[in-house]
This record gives C-alpha cells, structure tokens and sequence, in this order.
C-alpha cells in the first residue's frame, strides 16, 4: 500500500508532483534507494547512474551527484546511525574473536574469518579479513577476499558498515522468501520450484492444480 518509493524519492529530488514523475526520473529515486541506503559514495551513484545499472543510463554532472548524496543522507539519519552500529559490532566480533548477539542476527569473529549468522541456521562468510592500520594500532576492517566464479577467482572487496547492512539485508530476505516457497511446496504437493530470481519464485504445476498453488 501506498505510493511507489521510487517515484516518492524521486519527487523529493525534483520538488515536483509525484504524479509527474517521469520513468527516466524514477530510475534516479530507484537508484537513490538501492545505492545511497548503503553507504554508496557520490562517484559510485553518478556513475551507477551512467551505466544504467538498475534501469536506462542518465546523464548526471558531478556536482549534482554530489548534491543529491549530501542531501539524501541527511534525510536518512537512521540509516546512516545503522551502518555505524553494524560496522562496531563487526568491528568488535572480529577484534575480540567473540561471537556478539545482535538481534536475529550474530556476529563472529574466528581466525581471519568473520561470519554473520542468520536466524536459520546459515551464514554469510567474510574470508581473509584485512585491518588497516594507524599508527601501527588496528584501525578498522577494510577489505576480505571475495571469491568469484569467472576469473579473476579471487578478489579484494572493501568492506564496511554499508556493506554489511546490504548483505544483511539481502540474506534476511531471502531467509523469509525461501520459508515461503517451503510453505508453498508444503501445501501444494503436486508443485515444483524450478527457478528463483531475487523476490520471484517460478513454479511448475499441472493445471488442476493451479488455482490451488495461486492461492497458497
């Protein structure tokens, strides 16, 4: 219920109407929610913009990137308050090697590996934790070893609290869709999962049985 998030911010920026949004304006206020709300630095947004990395490419100048995230971020205290919070318990788990509780979610620092459990009993594993260093003290955690499946294999990610939000986020969502496809198989025997896409199950079912997986 209620309007489209990406319209409203995007009404927000341009001070017009959210009815007079336009589509290439609502990728703006998408990309607004899906980059900014993480902690995405004002070069990374203008050029997600250009790239057309959520929808079609726009052209954005510098200072009005700039503009944009300055102001965006003072709309979103509490987000901003969260990627602070996450980053120090992060920071505390893999600095001490304890395992500190953080809601449904749990943060552990063992080795040179950090893990965040979530609620189901899996989690997300950071490899190969890196600190920088100030003044020959640990500072804060900067970067782990991504593994990719296209060379190169491996790789060095930053890491920090946006970050972490993010997958936090994205783990937790998955958490609750994938209990819902479980719910769904649960109640209509006869229905096979056959392909997921983010929020999107794609399920197969014979056709006297249709009406019956729509409404589970």
């Amino acid at each position: 219920a209620g309007p489209d998030p990406y319209r409203y911010i995007a009404s927000g920026v341009f001070n017009i109407p959210i009815t007079k949004i336009t589509s290439g304006q609502r990728f703006l206020g998408k990309t607004c929610k899906l980059a900014l709300d993480y902690q995405a630095g004002w070069v990374r947004f203008a050029h997600t913009l250009r790239i057309g990395a959520f929808g079609p490419p726009i052209e954005i100048t510098d200072t009005l990137a700039r503009d944009i995230h300055t102001a965006y971020r003072a709309t979103i205290p509490m987000i901003v308050r969260g990627w602070k919070r996450i980053n120090n318990l992060f920071q505390s788990a893999f600095a001490g090697k304890q395992r500190l509780e953080d809601k449904c979610l749990a943060y552990e620092g063992v080795g040179n590996t950090m893990w965040t459990h979530l609620p189901n009993g899996m989690a997300i594993r950071y490899d190969d934790v890196r600190y920088d260093r100030e003044q020959g003290n640990l500072s804060y955690i900067s970067e782990y070893r991504r593994n990719g499946v296209k060379p190169p294999t491996i790789l060095r990610t930053r890491l920090y609290g946006g970050i972490c939000c993010e997958n936090n986020c994205q783990s937790l969502a998955n958490v609750v869709i994938t209990e819902h496809f479980v719910a769904v198989l649960d109640e209509v025997k006869q229905a096979q999962l056959v392909m997921q896409t983010h929020d999107e199950g794609v399920f197969i079912v014979p056709e006297r049985y249709g009406t019956k997986l729509l409404a589970a």
